[in-house]
């Protein structure tokens, strides 16, 4: 049985987590995408430490995601992880007009659609996607 847990490597004071947990959950089922999912929030040196050393990139992202099992790691099953950068979220929500937990749904959607094998790395892929994102989480906020 796949399952989704919920982790904070940050305080997350004012936010529901579980709320975030729950809406993960229907997120990963929707999607079907099958494999266990940690949802991890976690601050700018660790989202800056992912970036560059998975990606060689420098600076923070808002959102990673690693399909663990298809990178070879030893894991008894399939599994995935989606980091989000929470100090990124902070900043960025109340420039999109919306809550932090609204941020967080968006960018949690977001690294679950690169699991289900969608791609951001061109300006169509990379709208395609974020059009994704947002029916995605209108279609689980109804």
């Amino acid at each position: 049985m796949f399952r989704v847990e919920f982790f904070n490597e940050v305080p997350a004071n004012g936010l529901n987590t579980q709320k975030l947990k729950n809406f993960s959950s229907r997120a990963v089922k929707n999607l079907n995408l099958q494999t266990s999912v940690n949802i991890i929030l976690t601050g700018v040196r660790r989202i800056r430490e992912l970036n560059s050393r998975f990606f060689s990139k420098t600076g923070i992202t808002d959102v990673i995601a690693f399909n663990l099992s298809a990178a070879g790691y030893p894991c008894p099953e399939k599994l995935c992880e989606v980091y989000v950068c929470l100090p990124a979220a902070r900043k960025a929500a109340p420039r999109f007009g919306h809550s932090v937990g609204a941020e967080l749904r968006i960018l949690i959607a977001h690294g679950l659609l690169h699991l289900s094998g969608m791609r951001d790395d061109s300006s169509a892929a990379k709208k395609k996607m974020l059009d994704a994102g947002d029916a995605l989480v209108a279609k689980l906020e109804r």
